[in-house]
């Protein structure tokens, strides 16, 4: 936390907050849509982003009770795998590799490795 960056942007310190409080229930309760109406319930009384809950309480409840955190990180581990490949084929276009090899060893589609070769 960076406290100069919250004391100049409250609502950034707000939203950090909101953030602590929604990790923090959803380890207190197993059912993740319980500690997300728990967390927005928590922050309206606290005053915690509370105009803009109030506001959008609906859509929030919504939008955060469809996350899935196991999604979301096998998401993430899969976008990291591909950014590595593309950087391995890079390098072996780079290298002089053929294609067909580039496309065994990556396991990218041809036209991702076609599109990296007129790039470089």
């Amino acid at each position: 936390m960076n406290k100069k960056l919250f004391d100049k942007s409250p609502n950034l310190k707000q939203y950090a907050d909101f953030v602590d409080k929604l990790r923090e229930f959803t380890k207190q309760y197993d059912d993740y849509n319980q500690a997300v109406k728990e967390t927005v319930e928590h922050c309206i009384k606290n005053n915690i982003l509370a105009e803009f809950l109030r506001a959008e309480v609906g859509a929030i409840v919504s939008l955060l009770s469809t996350y899935d955190p196991e999604v979301a990180k096998r998401v993430y581990a899969e976008e990291v795998l591909e950014d590595r490949f593309i950087e391995q084929a890079k390098e072996m276009l780079s290298d002089g590799e053929a294609i067909e090899k580039i496309i065994k060893w990556t396991k990218l589609p041809q036209e991702t490795i076609e599109k990296l070769q007129r790039e470089l």
